[in-house]
């Protein structure tokens, strides 16, 4: 999927409130994963006013639910700090194991 923040994506940032430390970045199907996953397309429909090149759409769902969640996944991380996703997890697992314990002894 590709990273886009064309005219179809200005309704949806319209609508949102941010703040400086938020980016909001718009995935859409490539071609050529259209063509390597041998995706379904359809014609557009006529009342979809958005702008973008091509003759035919794809809808995002036609990707297989297990390669749909890596690629969202990749472009969260790829968009993250390392360091800064490590110590989130390292702080992540900490918790977790102790509401595990608290859980474990009834809270």
């Amino acid at each position: 999927m590709s990273a886009d923040t064309g005219a179809a994506s200005q309704p949806l940032f319209g609508r949102l409130t941010v703040d400086h430390r938020t980016v909001v970045t718009r995935l859409a199907v490539t071609p050529a994963q259209v063509a390597e996953m041998g995706l379904a397309t359809a014609p557009p429909k006529k009342t979809d006013r958005r702008s973008f090149a091509g003759e035919t759409t794809t809808q995002a769902e036609a990707i297989p639910p297990d390669v749909l969640s890596q690629i969202v996944r990749d472009a969260i991380t790829s968009r993250q700090c390392p360091d800064v996703r490590a110590d989130m997890l390292d702080i992540e697992a900490v918790e977790r194991a102790g509401l595990i314990e608290w859980a474990a002894n009834d809270g």
